[in-house]
């Protein structure tokens, strides 16, 4: 048996936690991503193994609070191709070095009231879904709960929880606006960042949503043809 093949039937057969499939979304479609599929829906456990002997056992992600079973095909999303950004870095010596950015540019229209409020009580969590071998798995899903580490800017909100967060996300920034003006970010630094083991199988759709408890969501894909997908680095444009 081949080892991509072992691996995916051991993070099958293994103790993942399952996810709750969400609720229907609000509104109507506004764009479908461009090839990722997940029709059966999404396993909770890390699909990037070494593919050589001695690979460790699939790491079990915490169950996500707000990443659906399905990822939602009715998110926000950018008006202009190739601007969104998505790396992942993976240092060899210096974990502290690990970093995550995605940064979501030139966004449809996203009116204030689709960002709620996170200083009182809207949570945000920004996931990371892969689709290899018509399996779909949720890698990465680091949250910002609501509260005093959010703070208000102009036409948006921005999160910076220090260095103690336990995925190691150090910011995010969501912002409304018309089609084109509406933006979001998200920074992730050091050895609490968990990362997927490097490179990305080739041909492998990556799929970066945002999504909030107000019901709002925005989307990027990735990973067909990413820039650079080495064993230290993947870094891409988005493809929608």
């Amino acid at each position: 048996m081949c080892a991509w093949v072992w691996i995916l039937a051991t993070a099958l057969a293994g103790p993942s936690a399952s996810l709750a499939a969400d609720d229907d979304p609000p509104g109507g479609p506004r764009g479908a991503v461009v090839s990722f599929e997940a029709g059966t829906g999404c396993h909770n456990v890390d699909l990037f193994l070494a593919s050589a002997e001695g690979s460790p056992a699939p790491r079990v992600l915490p169950i996500s609070r707000l990443c659906p079973f399905e990822p939602r095909t009715d998110c926000h999303h950018p008006m202009k191709p190739g601007r969104s950004k998505l790396t992942l870095l993976d240092h060899p010596r210096k974990a502290t070095r690990d970093k995550l950015k995605w940064n979501f540019k030139k966004g449809d229209e996203t009116r204030p009231p689709e960002l709620g409020d996170p200083t009182t009580d809207t949570d945000y969590e920004l996931c990371i879904y892969v689709d290899y071998g018509d399996l779909c798995f949720l890698v990465l899903h680091p949250d910002a709960p609501a509260g005093p580490d959010w703070s208000r800017r102009k036409n948006g909100y921005a999160y910076k929880p220090g260095k103690d967060h336990p995925d190691g996300l150090r910011k995010l920034r969501v912002r409304s606006g018309p089609d084109r003006r509406a933006r979001a970010l998200a920074k992730s630094k050091g050895s609490l960042v968990e990362f997927p083991l490097l490179p990305i199988p080739p041909d492998t759709p990556v799929l970066t949503q945002l999504y909030n408890s107000n019901g709002t969501c925005w989307s990027n894909e990735f990973g067909v043809e990413p820039r650079k997908n080495s064993v230290k680095r993947f870094r891409d444009r988005s493809e929608n």
